[in-house]
C-alpha cells in the first residue's frame, strides 16, 4: 500500500501562465541563476514545471516526492524551496516545498481557495482545528480538539471574528485522508505527485461549491476580508478620490489600544502643524489646506496621526491609512468597509441587521449628564518656551464632574468581586443611575473600533457578574458602606429585568449632523448587548456630542 503524501496546493487567476505564479523576486533569481528549473524525468507524460532555489543546507525529505516526476541533482548549502506548477481544468495551480509559499505571485493567486475547499470537504461535525481572527483587537486564536469535533464546539465566529483556517480528516473522499484549508488547500494523500492534477481537479469542484453554505459554517460570508493585491490598490485610489470631496463618507480614529488616555493629536507630513484634541477627517482636510484638493494613494501612507498624553509623550503614531474609518461602494456596486488599514466585504444581511440592531438601542442625549468641557494643555520646551495644546478633558475627571452635577454614583475606578467569582476585579460601571437602575459605561470617541469595542466587553462582562444575585448584594453592600443605604436597599428588592445596562459615548458628529460608530464596533455592540440582554438586562447607547476643535 502506498505511504501517504504530504502537499500545499495553491490556484491561481483564470490566464496566469507559468511564470506568473512566481513572485517578481523569485522571477529575477531565476533570470541569475539563483534559481533553477526542475526537468522531466524522461518518458514523463504529466504536464508540470517545476522551479528550485539552488542550495540546500542538507536534502530536504520531499525531494523524493519531487523526484518521481523530475531530475532532480544532489543539492547541498542553504534555504530550501520548490515550486511544481500545472494546469487541471484550465486553471493554473502551483503546488509548494519548502518555504515555497513565500515565492508565490500574490497578485495572481486567489486567497480564498483553500478555506472555501475545506469548508466544502470537510464536515462541520468532524474538525480539529480552527483557527479565528477578530478583526477587534487583531487577535488571533487557533483552537484544537484531540478528537474530531462540531464547528459550534469550537465556539462558532463571533460577528466581527473571520475563519482564517479549518482542518479535520477527510471521509467520503478518495483524493485526500486530510485536510487543512486557508489561503491554499493542505492535504494528505496516497495519490502520487503525477496524479496530483487530479486531485486540483476534484478541489476546483469544491472551490465551486457552496454546499457549506447550508452548514454550520454559513457565518463564513457574513464578513470576507479584501486581500487581493490588485482590488486593495483599487480601493485605495478610490478612497483617496473621495477624501478630496468634503463628503467622503471616512473618518479618521486611531485604531488599537494607546499605552494610555489620549490628550491630543497632531498632524505630520506634507506642512500640516499644530495640535488638536481629537482627529477627524474635516480637521484632516483643514490641516491640508489647498493640498486637500490633491490627495494621492501615496499621500494616505505618508500623512500621519500622532496622539500624546497630558504630558506630552507620544503615545502612538498611525499613517492616514491604517486610522480611516467607513466604508464606499466599488465600480461592481459592492459595499466595502475598512478598518485599521484592512478592507472587507459585509454581507448585506449583516449590514443592514447591525444598523437596524444599532438604530434600535439608541437613546436620545442624557440631559442630567453636562457637556464634555475644552481644557488647554501647556507644553514647555527645553528651552523654556510654553506653548498650549486644545483637549478634552479626562474621562475620570468627567465621570467626577458628571456624577457631582446629575446626582449619580461615581464608581468609576472602584473594583468589586470576589476570588469564587467569573471576575475577582472588575468595575461596575462609571456612573450608577439610582432612580433609572442603569450601570452606565463611558468613554469619549467612537470612532476606534478597538476602543469602542473595550466599552462594550466592559459593560458584557460587568453584566454577567451583576447577573449572580450574590455579587448584587455585594454590591448593595459596598454601597451601603459608602452612605447609600436607600440605593442599597433598592438594588437588593429589584430583579436582573429592571435594570439597564448603558452605554455613553462622547464624540463630534459626523459631516452630516449623524452621532454613529463604525461598522465592525456596531457589530461589536450587538454581540455584547445581545449577551447582556439575554441575562435579563436591558441596554441601550447615548451619545454626548463634542464640539469639533
Amino acid at each position: 500500500m502506498p505511504k501517504s503524501e504530504k502537499f500545499s496546493l495553491h490556484l491561481f487567476k483564470p490566464g496566469t501562465a507559468a511564470v506568473e505564479v512566481l513572485s517578481e523576486n523569485f522571477r529575477e533569481k531565476l533570470t541569475s541563476g539563483e534559481v533553477s528549473r526542475m526537468t522531466r524525468l524522461a518518458g514523463s507524460a504529466v504536464e508540470m514545471e517545476g522551479f528550485f532555489t539552488n542550495s540546500f543546507p542538507k536534502e530536504p525529505m520531499w525531494f523524493s516526492t519531487l523526484r518521481t516526476t523530475f531530475e532532480i541533482p544532489e543539492k547541498k548549502g542553504s534555504s530550501p524551496a520548490s515550486i511544481v506548477t500545472f494546469v487541471a481544468k484550465e486553471r493554473r495551480f502551483a503546488l509548494t516545498f519548502g518555504y515555497g509559499a513565500s515565492l508565490l505571485n500574490d497578485q495572481t493567486k486567489v486567497h480564498d481557495f483553500g478555506i472555501l475547499v475545506a469548508m466544502n470537504l470537510l464536515s462541520a461535525s468532524g474538525l480539529k482545528t480552527i483557527q479565528r481572527s477578530s478583526l477587534i483587537d487583531a487577535k488571533n486564536s487557533a483552537m484544537q480538539s484531540v478528537s474530531a469535533s462540531t464547528y459550534e464546539s469550537f465556539g462558532g465566529l463571533r460577528s466581527f471574528e473571520l475563519l482564517k483556517r479549518v482542518a479535520g480528516p477527510v471521509s467520503n473522499d478518495p483524493t485526500m485522508l486530510q485536510a487543512v484549508g486557508s489561503s491554499s488547500l493542505s492535504f494528505a494523500s496516497k495519490k502520487p505527485l503525477s496524479e496530483v492534477p487530479d486531485v486540483a481537479e476534484r478541489a476546483l469542484d469544491l472551490y465551486a461549491a457552496i454546499d457549506y453554505q447550508s452548514t454550520a459554517f454559513a457565518d463564513y460570508d457574513h464578513l470576507k476580508p479584501v486581500v487581493d493585491p490588485i482590488q486593495i490598490r483599487e480601493l485605495k485610489q478610490q478612497t483617496a478620490d473621495l477624501l478630496c470631496t468634503a463628503d467622503s463618507g471616512f473618518e479618521l480614529g486611531f485604531p488599537a489600544f494607546l499605552s494610555g488616555e489620549a490628550s491630543y493629536t497632531k498632524l505630520q507630513g506634507r506642512g500640516m502643524k499644530g495640535e488638536k484634541p481629537d482627529i477627524s477627517v474635516a480637521v484632516y482636510r483643514e490641516a491640508l489646506g489647498p493640498a486637500a484638493a490633491v490627495i494621492h494613494p501615496e499621500h494616505l501612507d505618508q500623512d500621519y496621526v500622532l496622539v500624546f498624553s497630558d504630558d506630552h509623550r507620544m503615545l502612538g503614531r498611525k499613517s492616514i491609512y491604517r486610522c480611516l474609518v467607513g466604508g464606499l461602494q466599488d465600480k461592481h456596486g459592492v459595499q466595502h468597509v475598512i478598518s485599521e488599514g484592512q478592507w472587507y466585504v459585509p454581507s448585506d444581511a449583516i449590514r443592514v441587521a447591525a444598523q437596524d440592531y444599532f438604530d434600535r438601542h439608541v437613546r436620545e442625549e442624557d440631559k442630567s449628564l453636562p457637556s464634555w468641557n475644552a481644557r488647554t494643555v501647556i507644553k514647555t520646551s527645553k528651552k523654556g518656551k510654553k506653548t498650549h495644546a486644545l483637549s478634552y478633558e479626562a474621562e475620570e475627571v468627567y465621570n467626577t464632574r458628571a456624577a457631582a452635577s446629575s446626582g449619580y454614583l461615581l464608581l468609576d475606578q472602584k473594583w468589586f468581586g470576589g476570588a469564587d467569582r467569573a471576575f475577582s476585579k472588575l468595575e461596575a460601571c462609571d456612573l450608577f443611575d439610582p432612580e433609572g437602575l442603569r450601570f452606565i459605561h463611558v468613554k469619549r470617541t467612537g470612532r476606534s473600533p478597538s476602543s469602542t469595542a473595550y466599552l462594550f466587553e466592559q459593560g458584557r462582562r460587568s453584566a454577567e457578574l451583576l447577573a449572580d444575585d450574590r455579587v448584587r448584594g455585594d454590591f448593595a453592600d459596598i454601597l451601603e458602606k459608602e452612605g447609600h443605604p436607600k440605593t442599597a436597599a433598592k438594588i437588593r428588592a429589584m430583579a436582573r429585568e429592571d435594570f439597564i445596562v448603558e452605554f455613553v459615548i462622547a464624540d463630534m458628529p459626523n459631516d452630516d449632523g449623524r452621532m454613529t460608530v463604525p461598522f465592525l464596533a456596531k457589530l461589536a455592540f450587538a454581540e455584547s448587548t445581545k449577551f447582556i440582554e439575554s441575562l435579563g438586562f436591558k441596554s441601550q447607547l447615548r451619545f454626548i456630542p463634542l464640539p469639533r476643535p
